[in-house]
């Protein structure tokens, strides 16, 4: 098993929006909101007003135009980019002006697209030159456990570094080249850790994916214990599976705390190289947390779940007493709290 966490956590200072991309939906460009028909034009104010009103907006999103249509005549994972509304210029304007508003723009790759036109080069080096010529900032290997070093070394001979997602989430060598992954994780009572995150002492970015879930509580939780973004995925390729009022609220509240605590301005403390997932000093039987304490320790950032079926009333920590004293804070509520000293 070959290494280098040296390089694993420098990566993220080459495309350092990977590691705060909290909420990206995998949509697609013929979505209504997205696209007006009658006028022809491409609806993004629209589109993010929407998702900032519902849930709190997006951090990137994976623009998808080419399966299920794929198949249907000659063209190719990437004709279906040309032959959008204005052709690969509109591509670059629409991904101009979600840049504009602060979101990364991701395409699909789908590496089973071999019965179709070829383009005669590699894929890796179509796709880098496409994304570059756009504006693109990287893509999701769809069905791939990881992506190789093949696509790191394209983009870079290019001079346009991409941000790689493998739907399977990725292996520990491809750590040197992939920052990002989806999560297909399982929701056990006792959460699972985000390896990965952990083995990049927290610059990794796994997106929480459970595309048909109904109700999203074990996505959130286990995307805010382990410091995680979340597939805000709703348009599943024309089956509506919608996020519900409550749902929303709580992705807001998810995504307004990962936005502040892992931004530079904060410290990054969702970044935080000192993680450390399931501390012991959360109490409560069926309370979880993790700990992100700050590089110079003096903040400290606790993410806790209640993974039981009962509210967990009364002390959630006990923790050593700072020096100096300190504010504590309930940052999902907004309330200030009162330490109480243990005799």
């Amino acid at each position: 098993m070959r290494h280098a966490h040296g390089t694993a956590t420098a990566l993220p200072q080459v495309i350092p929006w990977t590691q705060t991309s909290w909420m990206q939906p995998q949509m697609h460009p013929y979505d209504r909101s997205f696209y007006d028909p009658t006028s022809g034009e491409y609806t993004v104010g629209r589109y993010l007003a929407d998702l900032r009103a519902r849930y709190g907006g997006i951090d990137s999103l994976l623009l998808w135009p080419t399966y299920t249509n794929i198949g249907i005549d000659d063209r190719n994972q990437f004709d279906y980019f040309r032959t959008m509304p204005g052709g690969l210029e509109g591509v670059r304007r629409v991904t101009a002006e979600l840049h504009a508003e602060g979101v990364k723009v991701m395409w699909p790759y789908n590496p089973w697209d071999t019965g179709t036109r070829r383009e005669g080069s590699s894929d890796q080096v179509a796709l880098a030159a496409l994304l570059k010529q756009t504006g693109g900032d990287g893509f999701n290997g769809d069905t791939m456990g990881s992506v190789g070093l093949a696509f790191w070394n394209a983009s870079l001979a290019v001079h346009h570094p991409l941000g790689l997602e493998p739907e399977g989430g990725g292996t520990d060598e491809a750590l040197n080249w992939a920052t990002m992954g989806w999560g297909y994780w399982r929701y056990p009572a006792v959460p699972a850790v985000n390896r990965f995150k952990f083995l990049t002492r927290g610059r990794f970015m796994a997106h929480v994916c459970d595309r048909w879930a109904k109700d999203r509580t074990d996505n959130l939780q286990a995307a805010w214990f382990n410091g995680a973004g979340y597939e805000t995925w709703e348009n599943v390729w024309g089956t509506w599976n919608g996020i519900t009022p409550r749902d929303a609220e709580a992705i807001r509240r998810v995504a307004h705390m990962q936005r502040f605590f892992g931004a530079d301005a904060s410290g990054g403390l969702l970044l935080s190289a000192g993680w450390e997932p399931h501390t012991p000093e959360a109490v409560q039987p069926a309370v979880f947390a993790s700990r992100w304490p700050d590089a110079r320790g003096r903040r400290v950032l606790w993410t806790l779940v209640n993974r039981g079926d009962a509210v967990a009333n009364g002390t959630q920590l006990v923790v050593a007493a700072p020096s100096g004293g300190a504010r504590w804070f309930d940052c999902y509520r907004g309330t200030e709290l009162t330490a109480r000293v243990a005799l």
